[in-house]
C-alpha cells in the first residue's frame, strides 16, 4: 500500500508506479489527512515513475475532488509550505501548463526530472531531496 515517507521531514515524499485503484488513492488520500493532522508544516514531493500513475478515473478524480470540497483545500493551504511534482518526461509535455498554486493554492510546480525540481526546491524552500531519492 502507498506510504508517505516522512524520513526526511519536513520533506513528504511519495513514489507512484502504475494505474492508482480507487482503494489505493483513498489510502492516499488518508496519508494526506495524517500530515494535516500533525499540524505542522511540510513540502509535499510526489515522484510518478511512469505515464499510468499520472492517469487517474474519473472516480479517482471525483474522490480527490470532494475530499478536497471537506477541508483539505483548506488544510493544504495551512500546512503544505510547497509540492513539487515529478513527472517522467514523456508525461511533462502534456503536463507542463498546470499549476501547483492555481490547482493548491501553494508554491510548487511539475518538473520533468528530479535535478529540475531539486533545484526549485533548493532555490525556493532551502532544501534539497535525499541523496536515496535522486539515485533511484
Amino acid at each position: 500500500m502507498l506510504k508517505v515517507d516522512t524520513t526526511h521531514w519536513p520533506l513528504a515524499l511519495i513514489n507512484l508506479r502504475g494505474a492508482q485503484s480507487i482503494e489505493a488513492h483513498q489510502h492516499l488520500l488518508n496519508e494526506w489527512d495524517k500530515l494535516f493532522e500533525a499540524k505542522q508544516k511540510f513540502i509535499f514531493v510526489r515522484v510518478f515513475h511512469d505515464d499510468a500513475s499520472t492517469k487517474h478515473s474519473k472516480e479517482i478524480g471525483q474522490l480527490t475532488l470532494d475530499w478536497l470540497d471537506k477541508g483539505a483545500r483548506e488544510a493544504i493551504k495551512a500546512w503544505c509550505e510547497a509540492m513539487v511534482i515529478i513527472v517522467p518526461q514523456e508525461t511533462f509535455r502534456s503536463m507542463k501548463n498546470k499549476s501547483v498554486p492555481r490547482v493548491f493554492g501553494v508554491p510548487g510546480g511539475i518538473f520533468p526530472s528530479k535535478d529540475h525540481a531539486n533545484q526549485w526546491l533548493i532555490t525556493h524552500c532551502h532544501i534539497s531531496l535525499p541523496t536515496s531519492l535522486m539515485h533511484k
